[in-house]
């Protein structure tokens, strides 16, 4: 059996969170660990979702941190890997598509934007994260430590260069007044950027803590804001990574 295919883990739910975040409401509805299959064909990063190869991948769900609710805008991601990617495609309902952000390392977290988090090492203490947002701006970076992000321009200093990224937006952006269906994001990264602490590009066996993330602005959320993961999160912090989901190499 694969990975991908063992039942699915349930997370016990007498834990509580920090405090004044309460209870968790019910079981982590999902696997927590997801195999990232080998790509069997080429993946065209035009945004469309539509290569042969994306069939082959498993889907992740999102749900809303501590709760593990269905969010009010549903999203879901897929992983592959070849000898020289990683890929990512992100599916984002989303009834107002907007953004401001134009420029590399722009704060994409302040509006519609897609993220992914590695941290290769469960024993040390680095990891990366990327973010995206509905026009493929990029936000990269590396973190040499939890709590570093405080010096944001050090930390950004970083960037995947040869990272490609495209997105497709159903709907009008930054037109509040209608209503949008969804957008989508196709992402692949140099396996060798991500190579710290270890020392080399992913192989197959390998296991890296990960997760998927989104944040969504809208006049049509109850909030103005909602904030989902594919991970088992206990409380609303995407660098929490003792909860990350693990990734397995194919």
């Amino acid at each position: 059996m694969t990975v991908f295919a063992r039942t699915t883990i349930t997370l016990a739910v007498g834990c509580m969170f920090a405090a004044g975040c309460g209870t968790m409401s019910r079981p982590f509805p999902h696997a927590t660990e997801y195999l990232c299959r080998r790509a069997d064909g080429p993946i065209n990063i035009d945004g469309n979702l539509d290569d042969a190869a994306w069939q082959r991948a498993g889907v992740l769900t999102f749900v809303v941190p501590g709760t593990f609710d269905r969010p009010q805008s549903p999203a879901e991601g897929r992983l592959l890997y070849d000898d020289t990617y990683l890929y990512i495609a992100f599916k984002s309902d989303d009834k107002d598509v907007w953004h401001v952000n134009t420029q590399r390392d722009d704060k994409t977290w302040l509006e519609d934007v897609v993220e992914v988090f590695f941290k290769l090492d469960d024993n040390q203490s680095p990891y990366y994260e990327f973010e995206f947002n509905a026009i493929g701006v990029i936000w990269d970076g590396f973190m040499s430590r939890r709590g570093a992000a405080g010096d944001v321009r050090r930390w950004n200093q970083w960037n995947s260069e040869g990272l490609r990224v495209a997105t497709r937006v159903q709907g009008t952006l930054n037109h509040w007044q209608d209503h949008d269906k969804s957008w989508t994001c196709e992402v692949a990264i140099p396996l060798s950027d991500l190579n710290v602490p270890v020392g080399r590009t992913a192989q197959s066996g390998d296991r890296w803590k990960f997760h998927l993330a989104r944040y969504d602005y809208s006049t049509h959320l109850e909030k103005g804001r909602e904030l989902t993961s594919t991970a088992p999160l206990r409380a609303a912090d995407f660098h929490h990574y003792e909860d990350y989901q693990s990734l397995v190499f194919e």
